[in-house]
C-alpha cells in the first residue's frame, strides 16, 4: 500500500497551474506545457509503487488494477466530454465540429495523442480552439496503464533486479530516441508513448529505488529539484525542441523532490501547504476543464479573449476541478482494499459509453460538421455572402488547379482578333497566390494573351530549391525552368511573379519555421530561416536576370497582407450565431494591424524593392494600400469578402486589383516605371 504524501499533491499543483496558464495564453509561462511531464513522473512513481508494492506481497489483481484505473479517470473524462457536445453543435463552424467529433472518437477510445498528432500537432496554428487538445497527455497515461502491469509482470518473476535493469534500459532507449526523433518529426516526438516512456520510467525507477531505500531527507536536492520545475516553466517556451534534453529540467526535478523531499525537508513542508494540497487534489479535474473553457471562450468571441477574461476562466477551471473532484471522482473511486468484483456494472457500462462517443463521433465526422446548421442560422443573408465572395475557376479547357508540380501552362484570357507582338503577351507565375490573383487579369483579356502555370506551394524562382512536405526536391525547381522555356517558346513580354513570400524568409504566422524553406544545394538538413533567406536573395536575382536575358520584363508582386484569422470561419461564426450585422465590426476587429503584417514581410518586400531599384526592367507592385484601413489591412468591405482565406484573395477581392495591375502595366510598357 502507498503511503500518502501531501507532498506529491503539492507538486501536482505546481504542475498543473503552469499547464493552465500556458493555455490561457499568459507569456510568462510560455514553458508551462511542461508542467505535463511532471505529472507524468508522478505518474510513473505512484503506478509502479502500486503495482510493484502488491506484488511483492502477493495481492497484484490485475482486474482490480485496471477498475481502479478506469474509476479514476474515465467518469471525469465522460462527463467532461459529454459536457463540451451541445457547446460545440451551437457554437463551432463545421470544419472545428467535424475535427471535434473526430477528437471525441479518439478520446473515447484513449487513442486522442495520435489524432492530434496527426492533426495539426500540439504548438499548430489554431490548437487554442480545440477543446479537447489536452487530452493527449491522458491518452499517453492510459496506454501506459495498459502496458505496464502486463510488462511488470513477466519481469517480476524474474526478480527485482531484472526488472530495474529492464526499466532503466527502457528509459535510456526511449529518451535516445525522444531525442533524435524530435530533431526530425518533432510531432510524433511529442505525441508518441514511445518517446514519452521515459519520463513515466523515470518515475518508476524512483519507486523500484525508494523499495529498498527509506525516503531521504535532504532538502538541498529536494529544494534544488522545486528551483529546477518551477524555472522551466520561466524558460521554456514553444518554439524548443520539445521533449529532448530540455525535458530533463523539469523531470529530473520531479525525480529529486520525490526521493529527497520527506516530511523533515523545508521543500516537502512548503508542498504540503494546504493551498497547494488542495489544488494538488482536483488537479486532475482541473486539468481536465480549463482547456474547453479557453477554447470555446475563443470559438464564441470575434476577438480573442483579453487577459482578464482569460484569468477568470482559469479561476473557473479550478471550482469545476473541485466540483468533479468532490462529485464525480470521489464517488467512484474504489477504495483500496476493496475485491475487484465490488462493482460488475463498471465495465459493461464504459464499454456502452466507449461505443456510444466513439460511434457518434465517427457520424458527426462523416457529416463534415452539419454545414446545414449555417444555413438555418444565417438564412439567405449568409448565403448571399458567400456569393458575392465567389472562387476563380480556371475555364473548362486549362489544367485544374490541385496540388501537384507538373502543371501545363494555360492561355487563361485572349482577345479574340489575337495579338501582333510580344509586348501583348503576359505570364502569371508563381504559387496559389498566383492562382488566386487571376481574375485581377481579366480586363487585360482584351489587349493581352494572359498565360498562368500556377503550382501550389512552389514559389517562382529559378535555380532555387523549394524544401516542401509537397513534392520531391527539385520539383518546383524544375517547375520554374518550365515557366522559363514558356516564355521563350511563346516570346513573352511580361511575367509577374506571384508568390507566398512570408514562410521562407520569416516564417509562418503561428511561429512554425519548418513548412516551406528555400535552399541552394537541395538538401533537407541543416536548413533555417537564414540559410531559406540567402536562398530567397540569390533565387529572385537570377530568375529576374534570366526572364530578363529572356527578353521579358519581371514585375515581382508582393504578397498580399497575410490575416491571422480566417475571413470565411468568421463569416460562418457570425451567421452560426445570428450576429451577421455585426459584421464589418467584425472584419475590422480580426483584421491584422499594418505594422504586424509589415513586420513578418519586411524581409521579402526590402529585398524585391532594392533588386527593383537595382535592376533595369525588374519592378516591383505592392497592394498594400488596397486593403489598408487606418491602421489595419481588412479582409473584407461592405458586406463582401476580399479574401477566400487567411492569405488567399476572393474573386471579389481579386477583381478590385483590376485597375492596379492595368496601371502597373501600362507604366512598365511606356517606361515609366523602372
Amino acid at each position: 500500500m502507498i503511503t500518502y504524501r501531501l507532498e506529491i499533491d503539492g507538486l501536482r499543483a505546481i504542475a498543473v497551474v503552469p499547464v493552465i496558464l500556458f493555455h490561457a495564453g499568459f507569456d510568462l509561462f510560455d514553458g508551462g506545457y511542461a508542467g505535463v511531464d511532471v505529472f507524468f513522473v508522478i505518474s510513473g512513481y505512484l503506478i509502479t509503487s502500486l503495482v510493484v508494492g502488491e506484488l511483492d506481497r502477493g495481492e497484484f489483481s490485475l482486474l482490480r488494477f485496471y477498475e481502479r484505473r478506469a474509476r479514476r479517470i474515465l467518469p471525469a473524462l465522460f462527463v467532461m466530454v459529454a459536457a463540451c457536445i451541445p457547446f460545440a453543435w451551437m457554437w463551432m463552424i463545421p470544419v472545428q465540429l467535424e475535427s471535434f467529433s473526430y477528437s471525441v472518437s479518439a478520446v473515447a477510445v484513449f487513442l486522442s495523442n495520435f489524432f492530434f498528432m496527426d492533426d495539426t500537432g500540439y504548438f499548430g496554428f489554431a490548437n487554442d480552439l480545440k477543446p479537447l487538445l489536452h487530452t493527449w497527455s491522458l491518452a499517453v497515461e492510459e496506454q501506459y496503464y495498459i502496458a505496464m502491469p502486463l510488462i511488470t509482470i513477466v519481469l517480476w518473476r524474474f526478480g527485482f533486479a531484472v526488472t530495474a535493469i529492464v526499466s532503466v534500459i527502457v528509459a535510456l532507449a526511449s529518451f535516445a530516441l525522444c531525442v533524435v526523433l524530435v530533431r526530425y518529426q518533432p510531432d510524433p516526438a511529442f505525441f508518441l508513448p514511445f518517446t514519452r516512456a521515459w519520463e513515466l520510467q523515470l518515475g518508476a525507477l524512483c519507486a523500484l529505488y525508494l523499495m529498498k531505500r527509506r525516503l531521504a531527507a535532504n532538502d538541498m536536492l529536494a529544494g534544488a529539484g522545486l528551483l529546477l520545475v518551477i524555472g522551466s516553466f520561466l524558460a521554456l517556451d514553444r518554439n524548443m525542441p520539445f521533449p529532448s534534453e530540455f525535458a530533463l529540467a523539469p523531470t529530473l526535478g520531479t525525480a529529486l523532490v520525490i526521493l529527497f523531499a520527506n516530511r523533515e525537508t523545508y521543500t516537502a513542508r512548503l508542498l504540503s501547504h494546504p493551498v497547494l494540497n488542495g489544488i494538488g487534489l482536483i488537479s486532475y479535474s482541473a486539468y481536465l476543464w480549463h482547456q474547453p473553457l479557453f477554447a470555446f471562450a475563443r470559438i464564441r468571441m470575434i476577438e480573442d479573449p483579453g487577459p482578464v477574461l482569460m484569468l477568470a476562466l482559469s479561476g473557473a477551471a479550478l471550482v469545476l476541478g473541485y466540483l468533479s473532484w468532490r462529485f464525480i471522482e470521489r464517488p467512484f473511486r474504489l477504495p483500496a482494499g476493496a475485491p475487484a468484483t465490488r462493482s460488475i456494472r463498471l465495465p459493461g457500462t464504459a464499454v456502452a459509453i466507449v461505443a456510444i462517443l466513439a460511434a457518434g463521433g465517427l457520424y458527426g465526422r462523416s457529416m463534415d460538421g452539419f454545414p446545414e446548421r449555417l444555413e438555418r442560422a444565417g438564412g439567405s443573408a449568409f448565403s448571399e455572402l458567400v456569393a458575392k465572395a465567389g472562387a476563380f475557376k480556371y475555364p473548362s479547357h486549362c489544367s485544374p488547379y490541385e496540388a501537384r508540380p507538373d502543371i501545363e501552362p494555360c492561355l487563361i484570357f485572349a482577345p479574340t482578333r489575337g495579338v501582333t507582338g510580344a509586348r501583348q503577351r503576359i505570364a502569371v507565375f508563381g504559387d496559389s497566390h498566383s492562382y488566386a490573383l487571376l481574375p485581377a487579369y481579366s480586363a487585360l483579356g482584351d489587349r493581352f494573351e494572359v498565360y498562368a502555370m500556377p503550382t501550389v506551394g512552389c514559389v517562382p524562382l529559378l535555380d532555387t530549391y523549394v524544401i516542401t512536405t509537397l513534392y520531391d526536391i527539385g520539383s518546383c525547381k524544375a517547375q520554374a525552368q518550365k515557366q522559363l522555356d514558356l516564355v521563350h517558346e511563346k516570346s513573352i513580354g511580361v511575367v509577374f511573379l506571384v508568390g507566398k513570400w512570408m514562410p521562407p524568409t520569416m516564417g509562418r504566422p503561428n511561429g512554425d519555421i519548418n513548412w516551406l524553406l528555400l535552399s541552394k544545394t537541395g538538401s533537407r538538413s541543416g536548413n533555417t530561416i537564414e540559410t531559406s533567406r540567402e536562398a530567397f536573395k540569390a533565387g529572385i536575382a537570377v530568375t529576374a536576370q534570366k526572364f530578363h536575358d529572356a527578353g521579358a520584363l519581371v514585375v515581382f508582386v508582393d504578397q498580399v497582407p497575410q490575416q491571422l484569422a480566417d475571413p470565411r470561419e468568421i463569416l460562418e461564426k457570425l451567421a452560426l450565431s445570428g450576429r451577421l450585422n455585426l459584421l464589418n465590426d467584425a472584419v475590422y476587429a480580426t483584421s491584422v494591424s499594418v505594422a504586424d503584417d509589415q513586420v513578418r514581410q519586411s524581409y521579402s518586400q526590402k529585398a524585391m524593392q532594392k533588386l527593383a531599384a537595382d535592376v533595369e526592367g525588374v519592378s516591383y507592385l505592392s497592394f498594400d494600400s488596397r486593403f489598408q484601413r487606418g491602421n489595419r489591412y481588412i479582409w473584407g468591405e461592405d458586406g463582401v469578402l476580399l479574401y477566400n482565406d487567411s492569405n488567399h484573395l476572393s474573386a471579389y477581392g481579386a477583381e478590385s486589383l483590376e485597375d492596379a495591375i492595368a496601371e502597373h502595366l501600362n507604366g512598365i510598357l511606356s517606361g515609366m516605371i523602372d
